[in-house]
Protein backbone atom coordinates (compact mmCIF):
# COMPACT_ATOMS: atom_id res chain seq x y z
CA UNK A 1 0.00 0.00 0.00
CA UNK A 2 0.98 3.15 -0.66
CA UNK A 3 2.01 4.98 2.74
CA UNK A 4 1.31 8.82 1.28
CA UNK A 5 -2.41 7.48 1.00
CA UNK A 6 -2.75 6.03 4.41
CA UNK A 7 -1.86 9.90 5.52
CA UNK A 8 -4.46 11.14 2.93
CA UNK A 9 -7.22 9.40 4.64
CA UNK A 10 -5.94 10.19 8.29
CA UNK A 11 -6.13 13.88 7.58
CA UNK A 12 -9.37 13.72 5.98
CA UNK A 13 -10.77 11.48 9.06
CA UNK A 14 -8.72 14.21 11.58
CA UNK A 15 -10.48 17.27 9.36
CA UNK A 16 -13.90 15.12 10.00
CA UNK A 17 -13.51 14.57 13.68
CA UNK A 18 -12.25 18.33 13.90
CA UNK A 19 -14.87 19.97 11.81
CA UNK A 20 -17.49 17.97 13.98
CA UNK A 21 -16.18 18.29 17.32
CA UNK A 22 -15.60 22.23 16.92
CA UNK A 23 -19.27 23.67 17.57
CA UNK A 24 -19.74 21.14 20.50
CA UNK A 25 -16.82 22.78 21.85
CA UNK A 26 -17.55 26.31 20.87
CA UNK A 27 -21.40 25.80 22.05
CA UNK A 28 -19.59 24.68 25.46
CA UNK A 29 -17.35 27.45 26.07
CA UNK A 30 -19.72 29.87 25.01
CA UNK A 31 -22.36 28.75 27.21
CA UNK A 32 -20.01 28.19 30.53
CA UNK A 33 -18.39 31.61 30.09
CA UNK A 34 -21.08 34.16 30.78
CA UNK A 35 -19.91 36.55 33.07
CA UNK A 36 -22.95 36.02 35.54
CA UNK A 37 -22.85 32.66 35.46
CA UNK A 38 -19.13 32.62 36.56
CA UNK A 39 -20.10 35.29 39.02
CA UNK A 40 -22.80 33.05 40.54
CA UNK A 41 -20.74 29.63 41.11
CA UNK A 42 -17.57 31.69 42.06
CA UNK A 43 -19.52 33.17 45.06
CA UNK A 44 -21.49 29.45 45.51
CA UNK A 45 -18.03 27.95 45.60
CA UNK A 46 -16.40 30.69 48.27
CA UNK A 47 -19.52 30.39 50.31
CA UNK A 48 -19.19 26.41 50.25
CA UNK A 49 -15.49 26.95 51.42
CA UNK A 50 -16.32 29.65 53.97
CA UNK A 51 -18.63 27.51 55.55
CA UNK A 52 -16.26 24.24 56.24
CA UNK A 53 -13.49 26.67 57.13
CA UNK A 54 -16.04 28.23 59.93
CA UNK A 55 -17.11 24.71 60.99
CA UNK A 56 -13.71 23.46 60.84
CA UNK A 57 -13.15 26.50 63.31
CA UNK A 58 -15.81 26.12 65.03
CA UNK A 59 -15.10 22.37 65.73
CA UNK A 60 -11.01 23.37 66.33
CA UNK A 61 -12.48 25.61 69.03
CA UNK A 62 -15.00 23.57 71.05
CA UNK A 63 -12.69 20.83 70.94
CA UNK A 64 -9.69 22.97 72.76
CA UNK A 65 -11.99 24.92 75.27
CA UNK A 66 -13.32 21.25 75.67
CA UNK A 67 -9.80 20.07 76.12
CA UNK A 68 -9.36 22.81 78.70
CA UNK A 69 -12.15 22.37 80.60
CA UNK A 70 -11.27 18.49 81.19
CA UNK A 71 -7.87 19.80 82.42
CA UNK A 72 -9.31 22.21 84.87
CA UNK A 73 -11.88 19.71 86.17
CA UNK A 74 -9.13 16.93 86.75
CA UNK A 75 -6.78 19.64 88.63
CA UNK A 76 -9.50 20.63 90.88
CA UNK A 77 -10.83 17.25 91.71
CA UNK A 78 -7.60 16.21 92.78
CA UNK A 79 -7.51 19.38 95.00
CA UNK A 80 -10.77 18.38 96.41
CA UNK A 81 -9.21 14.45 96.95
CA UNK A 82 -6.26 15.85 98.43
CA UNK A 83 -8.19 18.28 101.18
CA UNK A 84 -10.16 15.30 102.00
CA UNK A 85 -7.27 13.60 102.69
CA UNK A 86 -5.99 16.28 104.92
CA UNK A 87 -9.78 16.65 106.91
CA UNK A 88 -9.75 12.59 106.88
CA UNK A 89 -6.47 12.38 108.34
CA UNK A 90 -7.08 15.50 111.14
CA UNK A 91 -10.71 13.57 112.15
CA UNK A 92 -8.50 10.26 112.65
CA UNK A 93 -6.10 11.88 114.73
CA UNK A 94 -8.59 13.57 116.84
CA UNK A 95 -10.79 10.38 117.62
CA UNK A 96 -7.73 8.15 118.38
CA UNK A 97 -7.12 11.62 120.79
CA UNK A 98 -10.30 11.24 122.14
CA UNK A 99 -10.15 7.33 123.16
CA UNK A 100 -6.81 8.29 124.21
CA UNK A 101 -8.26 10.85 126.44
CA UNK A 102 -11.24 8.62 127.13
CA UNK A 103 -9.21 5.48 128.19
CA UNK A 104 -7.22 7.58 130.77
CA UNK A 105 -9.75 9.12 132.12
CA UNK A 106 -9.96 7.19 135.32
CA UNK A 107 -6.24 7.37 135.82
CA UNK A 108 -6.80 11.63 135.53
CA UNK A 109 -9.40 11.35 137.90
CA UNK A 110 -7.91 9.75 139.94
CA UNK A 111 -4.87 12.20 140.10
CA UNK A 112 -7.29 14.98 140.51
CA UNK A 113 -8.35 13.82 143.56
CA UNK A 114 -5.01 12.75 145.13
CA UNK A 115 -4.36 16.06 144.56
CA UNK A 116 -7.20 17.44 145.79
CA UNK A 117 -7.04 15.49 149.06
CA UNK A 118 -3.28 16.46 149.36
CA UNK A 119 -4.63 20.46 148.73
CA UNK A 120 -6.94 20.07 152.02
CA UNK A 121 -4.58 18.13 154.22
CA UNK A 122 -2.00 20.81 153.84
CA UNK A 123 -5.19 23.76 154.96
Amino acid sequence: MNPVFLLCQCDSVLTKACGVITPVVQVTNESGSNCSDVCITKTICCTLVTIMVLLLVGLLLFQLINRGFNCCSEKRKREWEVEDRKAKRISDLRDKRLAELKSNRDGYLNALEEYILANKNNE
